[in-house]
């Protein structure tokens, strides 16, 4: 099935309807229980485009979940070392949100062009990187 843009953001929309916004525990069936934090991260490539995305945070069977394994995760897909900005506590409906708000400023997928608008925002609203 090939998705439009219309219909994409439309399911996008439905998603985020069904988690609650103020939530940031976690009800995917990954962590199966609504136990795990969910965190908004901000991470790049030096001099690259900013990647806004989601990632769990805490411990699951006996396992430990950091941003810091979903930057090196992310790294070895893309292939290009990557940097963390910063991270904020957040939801599927926050990271959202902030796609449609950056929305002029995407590339492809979650990617966007690193303007001042989104660095100066991502300075000002998280806990730093490295």
């Amino acid at each position: 099935m090939v998705l439009t843009e219309q219909s994409r953001t439309q399911r996008l929309e439905r998603r985020a309807r069904r988690i609650d916004a103020g939530k940031t525990t976690c009800r995917c069936m990954g962590c199966r229980g609504g136990h795990m934090e969910i965190v908004v991260y901000f991470m790049r490539e030096p001099d690259g485009p900013v990647k806004i995305g989601i990632t769990h945070v805490g411990a699951y069977d006996a396992t430990v979940f950091t941003v810091e394994q979903r930057r090196r995760s992310v790294e070895r897909a893309s292939g290009r070392r990557m940097v963390l900005l910063g991270t904020v506590p957040g939801s599927r409906a926050r990271e959202t949100d902030l796609h449609r708000r950056f929305a002029h400023l995407r590339t492809v997928g979650e990617w966007f062009r690193p303007a001042p608008e989104l660095l100066d925002y991502i300075a000002s609203t998280t806990a730093g990187g490295h």
